[in-house]
């Protein structure tokens, strides 16, 4: 393993076809309930050195984001950006299955900020994901 890929806690899934990324499971909270909170607070946590450049939505439950990542090192913007997919569906059991992908360019995989930006944004998505099926399951 890189040390760059040590030090970012391997959240990197890079968008690889035999790549199996990690799966949340939420019991109280429907595929498009799950999206539309990543889309939102992915969208409330513009960072200093990560600028959300596009998003889209899709028909199956997915959420895509382009970002733009700056070098902290050169205050420039990298020249690729890091693509971020997420997405949602029911499961065998009838709970909602969450996964995240990303495609982070090696010369972002080097900065120490950038990559902690982005732990710390996917830890926040996770965190409020997680909230929101606890209060769902209050409700319910």
């Amino acid at each position: 393993m890189e040390l760059a890929c040590a030090r970012c806690k391997q959240i990197c899934k890079k968008l690889e076809a035999d790549d199996q990324p990690k799966h949340y499971l939420f019991c109280h909270l429907r595929p498009d309930q799950v999206i539309n909170i990543v889309d939102a607070v992915t969208r409330d946590c513009q960072g200093k050195f990560l600028h959300i450049i596009d998003t889209a939505h899709s028909d199956g439950h997915q959420f895509a984001v382009m970002l733009k990542a700056i070098d902290p090192a050169l205050n420039t913007e990298f020249e690729q950006c890091i693509v971020f997919i997420s997405q949602a569906c029911y499961d065998a059991d009838g709970y909602t299955d969450m996964w995240i992908r990303y495609g982070i360019p090696s010369d972002c995989c080097h900065s120490l900020a950038v990559v902690s930006e982005l732990t710390l944004l996917i830890e926040h998505i996770l965190s409020k994901l997680f909230e929101a099926d606890k209060l769902a399951k209050e409700v319910s």
